[in-house]
């Protein structure tokens, strides 16, 4: 079973908090209530700042923050797939002066 979500992303301070730049190939966090375990199959709906359509990805679920604290709301980190990579570049451009910076994000 497939679990769907959908995110819009008001800012790029939001998307790099979301952005989960130390998969190999990318993911994203989605803030979220909605019960999920690791491996889980997850299709997002994601709209990224300045976008009017949102873009479809279906991956694992491959993080958790079972609950929210001062710092992280709680959610799923969800791994993007091969065919995923126009999306993930187009988000390390949007992001390209803040990766790296060792700002803490969502999950790390």
């Amino acid at each position: 079973m497939t679990t769907s979500l959908t995110h819009h992303y008001a800012s790029l301070t939001e998307l790099r908090l979301a952005y989960m730049a130390f998969l190999k190939g990318g993911g994203l966090f989605v803030p979220s209530e909605q019960p999920n375990r690791l491996g889980d199959r997850v299709e997002l709906k994601v709209t990224l700042p300045g976008d009017a359509e949102p873009q479809r990805i279906i991956g694992p679920v491959v993080w958790l923050n079972p609950q929210a604290d001062n710092q992280r709301p709680m959610g799923v980190g969800v791994a993007f797939a091969e065919g995923d990579q126009a999306l993930r570049s187009r988000i390390e451009r949007l992001l390209a002066d803040t990766l790296g910076s060792g700002q803490l994000t969502w999950t790390l």
